[in-house]
């Protein structure tokens, strides 16, 4: 019996935290009620009402939240129309400005003139000749020359020029009163292998006269990949023929060697385009390699540059170690850096480079000059130390080139807008300047002269221009 009431007083004991609590709740004492199993009514009436507690809160704070919401919402709307006017949420039409910078204003601006366009334009216009406009604009404003975006269907052009190809048959001609004379037939090409020959005359294409031919049906007969056709020549003996002729793509021949005078070489260069270093390569480890040469010319003469990466090589196989150029990106970060190894040629060089020597030439040219590994010779190069990058858009054939960075001769100079002028300056006459290098007459290329001079050799075939007599100077004077 004892151990009966011991289990009673704790009973009551357990109960007590719990009448403490409701008295705390419903603010007066409670009435003790007989035990149950499941400790009394009380319990699950006073737990109902913390239910109801908590779900009211939960309630007052979701309408709360939704209500923020839809204020935030209301608001952007409202900006978004008398601002912005209706900007940002067309999302379709939507154009994102990251630069921190740009003013919303210029940005609800450039919108707005498109609506007022839109709405008040006095005919028809196609809304996405003005986007193209724009695009064209925006590259425009970047102020660069070397910047540029290219229009639909017109990138392939650029790429086809950097990349040393283009689509024809591989001839050279010039118009004549009887058709088209050939002046070069590239190896290995079309024309080549049907058996055209320089100073035939192309009389015409596919049985049409090619003497009164557009200039436009000309081009698509030629330089379209693919086209078979039947072009008629009259030969050298007089002879007319027709050979079948395929256009196709032609990768142009960018080293040519050329043996000169005492026993000395000249390797030019017309420009960097990919395999242009392998071309080099081959060339100047059969130079080296005999012995009977005792001086290399390199000409880079109208040269305007190509792949950096060729340039590059065609250094490294040149130069001894060292860095051969840096570039830098608008935050003076430097971004590449190009060095060569310590295999190098040991053969005596002389470089020709003019006012068309650019880009990639200039790198090579300037490294040349800063290593002191060979005499410069010509005049003043073009001035252009600027990197791009592109990028073609295959929906449409457009495209943008874009500058990204600067670079640096060894010696540290960014010779951009200011170009290389050599050791040795020397001129071409006048009536030289604006012909090609392989085109000026036997002893008047006085810049080849100069180069080979500077490698001990003078040429005989160089023609000493007449004395200035005193009627010369008086003309000249007035």
């Amino acid at each position: 019996m004892a151990d009966d009431e011991k289990i009673i007083e704790n009973q009551q004991s357990d109960e007590q935290p719990l009448l403490d609590y409701a008295a705390t709740v419903n603010g007066k004492a409670p009435e003790k009620k007989k035990k149950s199993l499941f400790g009394g009514k009380n319990i699950f009436k006073n737990v109902r009402k913390k239910a109801e507690v908590k779900v009211n809160a939960f309630v007052l704070f979701l309408l709360a939240a939704v209500l923020i919401v839809v204020t935030v919402f209301a608001t952007f709307i409202l900006a978004d129309k008398f601002y912005y006017n209706g900007y940002a949420l067309e999302k379709g039409n939507k154009v994102t400005f990251r630069d921190k910078d740009a003013d919303s204003v210029k940005i609800a601006k450039f919108q707005d003139i498109l609506d007022f366009i839109n709405e008040n334009y006095y005919t028809d216009y196609d809304i996405n000749e003005l986007i193209e406009g724009a695009i064209n604009g925006v590259v425009e404003e970047l102020e660069d020359p070397y910047s540029k975006y290219y229009s639909p269907d017109t990138m392939d052009e650029y790429i086809s020029f950097v990349e040393g190809t283009y689509s024809g048959i591989g001839i050279t001609v010039t118009k004549t009163d009887t058709g088209y004379l050939v002046e070069e037939v590239t190896a290995d090409s079309p024309a080549a292998k049907a058996g055209v020959k320089v100073g035939e005359t192309m009389t015409a294409i596919n049985g049409e006269s090619v003497i009164n031919m557009e200039a436009e049906k000309f081009n698509s007969y030629l330089k379209t990949d693919g086209n078979a056709l039947t072009v008629s020549f009259i030969t050298a003996d007089g002879k007319t023929v027709d050979r079948k002729i395929t256009v196709a793509i032609i990768k142009e021949q960018t080293v040519n060697v050329k043996k000169l005078e005492g026993d000395l070489v000249c390797v030019s260069i017309t420009q960097f385009v990919p395999g242009t270093a392998d071309s080099f390569k081959f060339a100047i480890e059969k130079i080296v390699a005999d012995k009977t040469y005792k001086g290399v010319v390199i000409d880079l003469r109208n040269n305007p540059g190509g792949y950096v990466d060729e340039a590059s090589k065609v250094a490294d196989m040149i130069l001894p170690e060292g860095t051969v150029a840096t570039a830098q990106n608008r935050k003076g970060e430097t971004v590449k850096k190009i060095t060569s190894d310590t295999e190098c040629i040991s053969i005596p060089i002389a470089v020709i480079i003019n006012e068309n020597t650019a880009s990639a030439a200039e790198l090579l040219a300037g490294a040349i000059r800063d290593f002191k590994y060979g005499a410069l010779v010509g005049v003043k190069s073009y001035g252009k130390a600027l990197a791009q990058i592109n990028k073609k858009y295959e929906n449409d054939g457009s495209g943008i080139v874009l500058s990204t960075s600067r670079y640096f001769t060894p010696s540290g100079e960014c010779i951009d807008g200011v170009g290389i002028t050599p050791s040795t300056v020397v001129e071409l006459a006048d009536e030289y300047k604006d012909v090609s290098v392989d085109k000026i007459p036997t002893g008047y290329d006085v810049q080849l002269y100069a180069a080979m001079s500077a490698l001990g050799v003078e040429s005989t075939e160089k023609i000493t221009p007449p004395a200035e007599t005193d009627l010369d100077a008086e003309m000249k004077a007035e």
